[in-house]
């Protein structure tokens, strides 16, 4: 925990949301989508060079050519997002939540198997760990804190402890004004044990 930052009340709070891991998902999806569409296409082509053309050769040329349709919706939906306004992703939020869901992208495809690893850091790789908030410092006072307990099973979380002083910050060694808000980052480091049993499309 740490990077205290002190803003108005009139100003735009801060939240977690940051796009680093958004813009990889999606280019992630959109490689599988483009993968997914080639081997339409290759299928398509296929039937194309057929002299003669069975009914079940017509039936499943259509079918490819469905498919291809909603691959190439899915596929620009996923290069060009519609953005949401603020009115409409706060129906998804409560009073005292952040309006926009943070968002870690785990991308196991790229992690080994626990066979081949030789230490901890060769197959649990931090995740997130390259993703920087608005206003965050990234040498300004983290502290590492100390886990007291875990939450319990089938819930993922911990109770740490956390003493305000130990950042020797001036914004947490006074009140806080009364048209003040202070805000501080809380970076939580997720390494993944295992990977799951998920296979790519192609």
């Amino acid at each position: 925990m740490g990077s205290p930052v002190a803003r108005s009340k009139l100003q735009r709070p801060l939240d977690s949301y940051q796009a680093q891991d958004l813009e990889a998902a999606r280019q992630a999806w959109a490689q599988s989508l483009a993968r997914l569409k080639n081997y339409v296409d290759a299928e398509i082509h296929k039937i194309d060079r057929k002299a003669r053309k069975s009914p079940s050769d017509s039936r499943y040329e259509q079918s490819l050519i469905d498919q291809k349709n909603c691959i190439m919706d899915e596929l620009n939906a996923v290069l060009v997002p519609e953005e949401l306004d603020d009115s409409a992703a706060g129906l998804c939020s409560q009073l005292g939540m952040e309006v926009n869901t943070p968002l870690i992208f785990m991308n196991t495809a790229n992690i080994d198997g626990l066979e081949s690893a030789t230490e901890l850091a060769d197959h649990l790789p931090q995740v997130g760990a390259a993703a920087w908030l608005p206003k965050e410092q990234q040498a300004d006072g983290f502290l590492a804190l100390a886990i007291l307990k875990d939450l319990e099973q089938g819930e993922v979380g911990c109770v740490a402890a956390w003493d305000s002083s130990a950042h020797n910050s001036v914004y947490l060694n006074r009140v806080t004004q009364e048209q003040e808000r202070l805000f501080l980052t809380v970076r939580v480091t997720v390494r993944i044990r295992d990977r799951f049993g998920a296979k790519p499309l192609f």
